[in-house]
């Protein structure tokens, strides 16, 4: 696990001094600059290994051992021994990477079709170990003042949105305010007595039977483009017939995860904004991400969100009136999105506990497993594991991946809605791990 104390650091005082040295002058040299900004480009080395990265290393290196030289050695012999090796095993670590990245030609050359001036366009972000490999903005955030986009641009992203609302959710669990498998009646009373039960595990991977919010509401004259109160919005789901008896299967339903927001503001007393800002924004550093529960709320750096004109251009389609979180409703930018990632590595949140939570996929009454856990969902993609969620609404779209046995993550935050941010987002996977991934199938030939 990423952050925790290798095995035999602390019991080394020479591996310590030699740290204490290296940390002091990591930026005498190269090796230990952390430059990430961008891949390699024109065959040079442009992302080297961070200190922490090349530390872990050495000291996680089962064939690596340093010999403790006799009791009275000068210490500085040993400092200098250790310094000398770690920068070589460092300088073998960085070849390696650096012969393993794609050029920052190649990784923009996916995106290149929004760099055109008064274009739409997305947000980058690639990480590898915890550690940020490329960060860039192709296109503008808003074409009435052409700002460009960039990796500190805030998105809105769609039901990404549901990995921190399904995070919220375990988190009161696991400090013992909640039971997944109670009646959701013990959280919210207002919803009518079902036989069997709907449980909080049932919202979470979407076997519950409640229906879709925004199908209920345009099955009923509402639209997204008015503004609706929670208070209206619980009432109309409480109005409503299971579409299927809990657990019977699977039907996505961003309904049953505007009623884990309200479990969350019920349990803990606060509303999921709050609750989130407190329990995981802050504590990782994500100060530009918040859940967005007021209309009027202002955003600094905030995308706008367009749709294609027939006649050509863009029409402006971000509707602002629109506020209820849970299923949605979360603002987030490419870098705050890295130190999520880095969470699921550092465990800095929740611990261990969350994440075994987190991941836990759902089942059916059946005992069929299903493919989603805590809004993480689980495919693959040339061979390779792949566990993440896409995001579409307003205009906006956002996909998060992570790939599990590489370690390796890919998001990409859009502001416009034809935009297909997965499939951005796998072409740039392929480029950092084409050689892990199965080869594509050959074009056929086109026939005569």
């Amino acid at each position: 696990m990423r952050g925790a104390t290798p095995i035999g650091w602390a019991s080394d005082a020479g591996q310590s001094e030699t740290l204490a040295f290296l940390t002091d002058h990591a930026s005498d040299g190269p090796n230990f600059r952390d430059k990430t900004e961008q891949p390699a480009d024109d065959g040079k080395a442009a992302v080297d290994l961070t200190f922490n990265t090349a530390r872990d290393r050495i000291f996680r290196e089962p064939n690596m051992q340093i010999q403790e030289r006799p009791s009275g050695s000068v210490r500085l012999h040993k400092m200098l021994a250790h310094a000398l090796g770690y920068a070589i095993l460092v300088a073998s670590a960085n070849s390696d990477l650096n012969a393993q990245l794609p050029s920052a030609a190649a990784v923009d050359g996916v995106f290149a079709e929004f760099n055109t001036r008064g274009s739409v366009g997305c947000a980058l972000g690639v990480a590898r170990n915890g550690e940020l490999l490329y960060k860039k903005g192709y296109g503008y955030a808003n074409l009435d003042w052409d700002i460009p986009i960039t990796p500190t641009t805030v998105f809105y992203v769609g039901s990404v949105s549901k990995q921190f609302t399904a995070a919220a959710i375990a988190l009161l669990s696991q400090q013992g305010k909640l039971d997944l498998d109670a009646d959701v009646r013990e959280y919210v009373p207002e919803m009518p007595l079902r036989s069997p039960i709907v449980t909080a595990r049932h919202l979470i991977h979407h076997t519950s039977g409640v229906r879709d919010m925004y199908r209920v509401m345009s099955e009923n004259g509402l639209t997204t483009w008015n503004r609706f109160s929670r208070e209206e919005a619980l009432a109309l789901l409480a109005e409503q017939d299971l579409d299927f008896l809990p657990g019977a299967r699977y039907q996505y339903s961003n309904g049953g995860y505007f009623l884990l927001s309200i479990i969350v503001e019920r349990v803990s007393g606060k509303p999921l904004k709050d609750f989130a800002n407190e329990e995981i924004f802050q504590p990782l550093g994500m100060n530009d991400t918040h859940f967005h529960d007021d209309p009027v709320h202002i955003v600094k750096r905030r995308a706008m969100s367009y749709m294609p004109l027939d006649s050509g251009g863009y029409y402006q389609s971000y509707q602002s009136n629109f506020a209820l979180p849970g299923a949605g409703g979360l603002y987030s930018t490419v870098e705050d999105l890295l130190k999520w990632d880095q969470n699921f590595l550092r465990h800095t949140v929740g611990g261990a506990e969350l994440q075994t939570t987190i991941h836990t996929f759902g089942r059916l009454n059946s005992g069929e497993e299903l493919d989603y856990a805590f809004a993480i969902g689980r495919s693959r993609h040339r061979g390779l594991p792949v566990l993440g969620h896409t995001g579409s609404f307003m205009g906006f779209k956002a996909y998060y991946a992570r790939f599990p046995d590489q370690r390796f993550s890919v998001w990409v935050l859009c502001n416009m809605g034809e935009i297909v941010p997965e499939q951005l987002g796998l072409e740039v996977a392929a480029l950092y791990l084409s050689n892990e991934m199965t080869p594509t199938r050959p074009e056929r030939p086109a026939r005569p």
